[in-house]
């Protein structure tokens, strides 16, 4: 898709499978049901979206999925599939991991870092060579950090092979990344966790990544249980849905698996997906 300048693919790793009710949290299941489907175990399928955001200088990639050193164990418990990685996913369309430039972290949970590492005789090695890392300080220092409530989001696979790169860039805040790139702090769903705006040539494209997950997330009391500050994600997705509609985004959602973009509109006093 193209965006001013800019070309925007969006990459798909496969998808996982979460708990129907942590998706959606307070909000009923008798509602939140007719939306997705479920497995025999109250599972519903999660895509793994990534964005490669390819600017006349440089080749972006927002997030990076789960990758391929997850242990049987782990893929039994989130029914992972068709996962390949993204050495695999970037060859397929055409470029090599040396080609990319820069990596952003919309934050530094497993399904969103642990694909930009992978194992290379026995010790993990970052997938892309030549690529500046960049996430939030505070999403880093928290990764490092967890509590009872957090830990089950994180693996520390990544993090010691991305410190290892001498690339790794912490930043504090909004930020624009490289022109026409910017990364927006909009917490909720982690303390630090950041979302990213493309611009050029007066075309706006986003992606929310965890904040809203899926165009099913649109409603704003649809927040999921994982969020650890929720009324910060709704605070957020009430700002952020009427700029996109108002500004008419592309808006690319990071676990949809069927109708991953789209551009915000607002029906009857709702956010929807034209």
């Amino acid at each position: 898709m193209r965006i001013g300048e800019f070309n925007i693919r969006l990459i798909t790793d496969g998808r996982f499978w979460l708990d129907g009710g942590s998706m959606f949290g307070i909000v009923p299941r008798n509602f939140w049901s007719r939306l997705v489907e479920c497995d025999e175990q109250n599972r519903m399928p999660l895509a793994l979206n990534c964005l490669l955001i390819e600017t006349p200088d440089k080749r972006i990639l927002f997030d990076t999925g789960i990758g391929t050193n997850t242990s049987p164990k782990f893929n039994r418990i989130y029914k992972v599939a068709d996962v390949k990685g993204m050495r695999y996913r970037i060859e397929e369309v055409g470029l090599k991991v040396e080609d990319i430039d820069m990596v952003i972290f919309s934050h530094l949970h497993f399904d969103h870092v642990d694909g930009a590492v992978d194992v290379v005789d026995g010790t993990p090695a970052p997938v892309f060579p030549d690529a500046e890392y960049i996430v939030q300080a505070g999403e880093w220092h928290h990764a490092r950090d967890t509590n009872e409530f957090t830990a089950g989001g994180y693996s520390d696979f990544s993090f010691e092979a991305l410190e290892r790169t001498g690339r790794l860039r912490l930043i504090e805040g909004d930020a624009e990344v490289i022109p026409g790139v910017k990364v927006h702090v909009t917490g909720g769903h982690t303390a630090h966790h950041q979302m990213v705006i493309i611009e050029s040539k007066g075309e706006k494209a986003a992606c929310f990544a965890d904040l809203i997950p899926m165009p099913a997330h649109l409603p704003l009391p649809y927040i999921m249980a994982l969020d650890e500050y929720p009324l910060q994600t709704l605070e957020s997705k009430r700002r952020l849905l009427r700029q996109a509609a108002d500004e008419r985004w592309l808006c690319f959602f990071d676990h949809e698996c069927d109708a991953p973009f789209g551009r915000v509109c607002e029906k009857e006093g709702r956010f929807a997906i034209s």
